[in-house]
């Protein structure tokens, strides 16, 4: 009978500890590390003021414009239902457009790191 490991022929290397972790300081300080905060920052900061100002502006119909929200659009349903509704589609698609601009922030975060994993 044999072992999982040598089933599935796997061997145990030896950890290397002197390259097991990245110089974080220097990742941190390199010009590569700040190109990557602010393309993050050119998805985040306006996908989240743009989901912000969708919530609040249905609160903000809804205390001001309360005729304007309980229009039926089909049935019992109003525009205030719909409205309402719409906020997790929007969030939804929001978090999917993030699922797709992460992969390009992995890439970045990739590159960064791989000249600090030959050193």
């Amino acid at each position: 009978m044999c072992t999982i490991g040598e089933h599935f022929n796997l061997t145990m290397k030896p950890v290397d500890r002197e390259h097991q972790h990245p110089d974080w300081e220097r990742v941190a300080a390199s010009a590569g590390f700040k190109d990557l905060l602010a393309v993050k920052r050119l998805f985040i900061v306006p996908a989240f003021l743009f989901f912000l100002a969708y919530f609040f502006g249905l609160l903000l119909l809804t205390a001001y414009a309360p005729k304007l929200i309980s229009v039926r659009v089909a049935g019992m349903v109003t525009l205030g239902y719909l409205l309402a509704l719409s906020q997790f589609v929007v969030g939804w698609i929001i978090a999917w457009l993030y699922l797709r601009a992460a992969t390009r922030f992995d890439r970045l975060s990739r590159d960064l790191l791989a000249p600090s994993d030959k050193t």
